[in-house]
């Protein structure tokens, strides 16, 4: 997260950090690819949002950050889901959420890029 308050001078007030597990042991990709870009079809407004960005990960699946402090980012929810037979093995048999959507209740749509499929999930809170 950067302060962008004076453009010529970003400074970093905070870092995410790279969710635990053994992501990068599984094989396919690791790693943010892409967050939610729109709600209900507009342009996703974290004001609108409760302050939750939620961004597709690769081999870690959907994670949930909470960006209400700004200084201190927080992952607040994540989903990983299982392979299944129509899974495309690259090297590995591994889940690769690849986009993620949000609709006008807050239910998450994420695909897939591996043929695992649509995911549609909804954030409930702690």
């Amino acid at each position: 997260m950067l302060d962008v308050t004076a453009w010529n001078n970003p400074i970093t007030v905070d870092t995410f950090k790279v969710p635990d597990g053994d992501f990068c042991q599984r094989g396919g990709r690791f790693g943010p690819h892409q967050f939610a870009e729109t709600r209900d079809g507009k342009l996703y407004s974290l004001k609108d949002n409760n302050s939750l960005l939620y961004l597709a990960y690769f081999s870690a699946g959907l994670r949930v950050i909470d960006l209400s402090d700004p200084c201190d980012m927080k992952e607040v929810g994540y989903y990983i889901p299982e392979t299944t037979a129509t899974t495309v093995p690259r090297r590995k048999v591994v889940i690769q959420t690849n986009d993620v959507d949000i609709d006008h209740r807050g239910l998450a749509y994420m695909t897939d890029r591996a043929g695992t499929g649509l995911h549609i999930i909804e954030y409930l809170g702690k």
